[in-house]
């Protein structure tokens, strides 16, 4: 009689324990995938986002930037290269000692160095759009592998026992047990509110990108109007320098996610280990949204700009 009291005891807790399990372990397998499923739907909007050009991103926004260039920033570059054509013709007399020598020869080199700028300065719009093409090409090459599925290689089973396992394995459910699940919902949960911020900076991050690029683009008649006064070349470079490195930062923005999705795709993980591979993944994914601000700096140092 004591011994099926104490049984039916047994199968009492063990059917309370056992429901209590599986109903948290399903729904911390429901908010593990939606996780990654979120994770995935972010760097693939950014994707997206990043492979778009300055034409296609906001159409209306760069329309008024354009106008803005040719109304308002044109007219400044013409000012300037009028004044520096004025100080190259200054510097053909003085050298040509009082209209003498090879003044002939150097005007005429002035004169085509200026026509060679005014054709710049009025294309300056466009030329700066080619470079960005160069980095949309770029961007699109390094998409596909960016936009992997991350963590299509992991499964809650390997992180934590399932119901499955535990029956199969004629193991008892304990309160421990039920507890430490919760505790990991309770941790998912908050690793899916990490998962929205950093969605949220990546966006932001991407949309910087577009701004600094209209920003960078609108003006860019004033700095190639110097290209034509040798002791003033060093602006035009630098901004030209510059224009590269803001265009590739695009793809270096994409080779993080790639560089992401192989860590979480190729993590090594243990039974047991779930707030610690949980803690890997949000923590890889905060360094990779902190460092998406730093690689305006990495294509400076490569393409020299300062």
């Amino acid at each position: 009689m004591f011994d099926f009291g104490s049984e039916f005891i047994h199968d009492l807790g063990q059917s309370l324990l056992g429901g209590w399990y599986d109903s948290i372990y399903q729904a911390l397998n429901e908010a593990f995938q939606d996780m990654f499923a979120l994770l995935n739907e972010n760097i693939v909007e950014a994707a997206d986002v990043l492979t778009k050009s300055p034409e296609t991103w906001n159409p209306s926004a760069f329309s008024i930037v354009k106008n803005i260039s040719e109304n308002a920033f044109l007219p400044v570059a013409g000012a300037l290269l009028t004044l520096i054509f004025c100080f190259e013709l200054v510097h053909v007399v003085q050298d040509s000692n009082n209209m003498s020598g090879q003044i002939i020869e150097k005007t005429v080199f002035v004169m085509v160095k200026l026509a060679i700028c005014i054709l710049v300065c009025t294309k300056a719009f466009d030329i700066v759009l080619a470079f960005f093409e160069l980095g949309t090409k770029a961007t699109s090459l390094i998409a596909g592998t960016s936009t992997s599925d991350i963590g299509a290689t992991l499964s809650l089973a390997d992180l934590v026992e399932s119901p499955d396992a535990i029956a199969a394995a004629g193991k008892d459910y304990d309160f421990s047990m039920c507890m430490a699940v919760t505790g990991y919902l309770a941790l998912i949960w908050m690793g899916k509110l990490i998962t929205m911020a950093l969605g949220a900076f990546i966006y932001f991050r991407c949309v910087m990108w577009f701004l600094e690029i209209y920003m960078m683009s609108a003006a860019a008649s004033v700095p190639f109007s110097a290209w034509m006064n040798k002791d003033w070349v060093a602006t035009p470079q630098n901004y030209t320098k510059k224009m590269l490195s803001l265009a590739f930062q695009g793809p270096m923005i994409l080779l993080l996610f790639a560089i992401y999705g192989g860590v979480v795709n190729t993590l090594n993980v243990a039974r047991g280990s779930f707030a610690s591979s949980l803690f890997m993944i949000i923590g890889c994914g905060v360094l990779i949204v902190i460092s998406s601000f730093k690689v305006s700096t990495l294509a400076d140092s490569i393409f020299g700009a300062s």
